[in-house]
């Protein structure tokens, strides 16, 4: 629907994704005739948010671009910018004039996951990861 709602209603002709990402991400903003472009995102040796390369690589879009962002446990790694950079992330995007878009598809389960854990930590036959 974001997508669709974009083509439409907004001058905006380019989406900027995570690299990783949900696969369908791409296919979803394609479909909607918008060019997508990755940002980098993960640091893989690390296991951790690669926000050096996040921010060089979002030095490149440009007034009018729509950056897609996970709201909260990113897919498919899980790891999410820290409230420091989130602020960080909102001032490129006022100074660079593009529209940062969010897909909160997880919103609730870092809750939910905090439930669980108080749970498993009483039962034996609990599996935790």
């Amino acid at each position: 629907m974001a997508a669709d709602f974009l083509a439409r209603n907004t001058s905006a002709k380019r989406v900027w994704v995570s690299n990783p990402s949900w696969p369908n991400h791409k296919s979803v903003f394609n479909s909607a005739g918008l060019e997508v472009r990755e940002y980098n995102y993960y640091d893989a040796a690390n296991h951790s948010l690669d926000f050096d390369a996040l921010l060089a690589s979002l030095s490149e879009a440009q007034a009018g671009d729509v950056v897609l962002f996970h709201g909260c446990c990113h897919n498919p790694t899980g790891i999410d910018p820290t409230l420091e950079q989130w602020q960080t992330l909102a001032q490129l995007s006022v100074e660079k004039g593009w529209l940062p878009l969010f897909d909160f598809a997880y919103q609730a389960l870092p809750a939910v996951w905090k439930k669980m854990q108080k749970v498993c930590a009483h039962s034996p036959r609990c599996t935790k990861s």
